[in-house]
């Protein structure tokens, strides 16, 4: 339960993710992009990959792998571990903020089920929560998106309309992701005002652009199923390939003993490549037209909706808190769930960065042994960069001698201050900003607001500077 900047991990993820396979427990990953796992893949490392996507039998493969030891590295959504129960597992890896606490205790909770201790890193970037609220919205579109979606429905002259969902999304005025033209045709259906048949698929579509040499190069020597699988390609279907053909994913991955998720990497590192001409499947939604209403005819209670959504952001809310408490997180956890009587587990960041919060019953513990090493010589620090700023502002330190020992530039250093005047985590203004110009600029805020900083500025004499109107501006943001 280790939160980290993902900007520390920029050129070191993978050298922390061979760290851990080098040992001799078994490792989770828990990501949301194909990107990683074709890396690793890349550098020789045995990994596999599993996501809601896959087909049945594929995911059962990956279960049964991992489950007998013969997967070493899962680089998973979070659809994988439900059902999961295996006790050896060393290590959990979260690539991106969960959006939820009751989801990062399911996912982290997987690690040391057989009572060993085990290790649980949870990359951050601030980033992450713009994620997650796209995951929001796309689950809990509006009212306006829900009823224009009918109506867009309702321009199709036929009551049985065959459509994608990024051709909807395109014909909507605001637009949408297609996450939530999802959501929106289920919520249409459960008020009978439509019904979903069934799913509609064609073929795929391959050209080579490139001579089959010059697409071996795209693939480094180490990637050794990636260029099996592309010589098996050629092998089989080269003149297809030159001319440009339509094929059936289940028949090509048959016919040259290639699973469907790793021949669409291999599909899509080439095209990154620009070696590769490939078209996904056409995949669409027959949808039948119920009931055709005007929209002052329809009557239809969003309160539930709009209350789940704000839920959703409650909750979002508290797994980022979670980040950026300053005190014991396995007490945060349990507290969340209502668990009382608690104290410092003695073990997580915090309590081996021993930092002192007033709410959390003082107890005696031992900091770490020894930091985390990812390579000789140089450590992984397991802080956000924000909280190593913080300590030095808890030290004392001004502006100027911060940006010194942080080799950073003042401004950055603003920056984290104002973050973490937004987290709600104290920040004096006064050895920072003055009396008199902090009340300036509250005033010019109090005409202006707080939406746009060059509003503010535009307003103030040429003598209060950004820095200044930054750290005034957050604090006003957090009242």
């Amino acid at each position: 339960q280790v939160p980290c900047a993902a900007a520390q991990f920029q050129n070191a993820t993978l050298r922390l993710e061979f760290d851990l396979i080098e040992k001799p427990a078994l490792p989770a990953v828990f990501v949301p992009a194909e990107q990683l796992m074709q890396a690793l893949l890349d550098a020789g490392v045995e990994a596999t990959m599993y996501h809601g996507g896959m087909d049945p039998n594929e995911r059962k493969w990956v279960q049964e792998s991992f489950m007998k030891n013969k997967a070493r590295v899962i680089v998973a959504t979070n659809a994988f571990g439900l059902g999961i129960d295996k006790p050896d597992i060393r290590f959990v890896v979260h690539y991106d903020m969960p959006g939820t606490i009751e989801a990062y205790y399911q996912e982290a909770g997987r690690a040391g089920r057989d009572g060993k201790p085990s290790f649980c890193l949870l990359l951050y970037n601030s980033r992450d929560r713009a994620l997650q609220e796209f995951f929001i919205k796309g689950d809990n579109p509006s009212p306006e998106m829900i009823l224009e979606l009918y109506e867009v429905l309702l321009s199709y002259e036929s009551d049985k309309v065959l459509v994608t969902y990024s051709e909807l999304t395109g014909m909507l005025s605001g637009g949408a992701p297609d996450m939530a033209v999802g959501t929106a045709i289920k919520f249409l259906e459960k008020e009978g005002l439509i019904r979903r048949n069934q799913e509609k698929a064609a073929n795929a579509y391959l050209k080579l652009l490139k001579p089959a040499a010059e697409a071996r190069k795209v693939f480094g020597s180490r990637a050794k199923s990636s260029m099996v699988i592309l010589d098996d390609l050629i092998a089989n279907y080269g003149q297809e390939l030159d001319a440009g053909f339509n094929f059936n994913f289940e028949e090509l991955a048959g016919r040259i003993n290639g699973k469907k998720e790793a021949l669409r990497r291999v599909f899509k590192k080439l095209q990154d490549a620009s070696c590769l001409d490939y078209q996904p499947p056409f995949k669409g939604t027959e949808i039948q037209i119920l009931k055709r209403l005007d929209r002052s005819e329809i009557k239809i209670d969003f309160t539930a909706l709009k209350e789940k959504g704000l839920r959703a952001y409650d909750k979002l809310d508290m797994m980022e808190d979670y980040i950026f408490n300053l005190g014991c997180r396995q007490y945060y956890i349990l507290n969340y769930f209502g668990s009382q009587g608690l104290s410092r587990c003695g073990k997580c960041d915090n309590c081996a960065n021993a930092y002192e919060v007033e709410d959390l019953g003082a107890v005696d513990f031992e900091p770490l042994s020894a930091p985390i090493v990812i390579k000789e010589g140089e450590e992984l620090g397991t802080k956000l960069t924000q909280l190593e700023t913080y300590e030095l502002y808890q030290k004392g330190m001004g502006l100027e001698a911060m940006a010194q020992a942080r080799n950073l530039k003042p401004a950055t250093i603003i920056d984290h201050l104002c973050y973490l005047i937004e987290k709600k985590i104290k920040i004096d203004l006064k050895k920072f900003v003055s009396k008199e110009i902090e009340e300036e600029i509250n005033e010019v805020i109090s005409r202006v607001g707080v939406a746009k900083l060059s509003a503010i500025k535009e307003a103030l004499p040429e003598n209060i500077g950004w820095n200044e109107i930054k750290l005034v501006r957050s604090q006003n943001m957090v009242k």
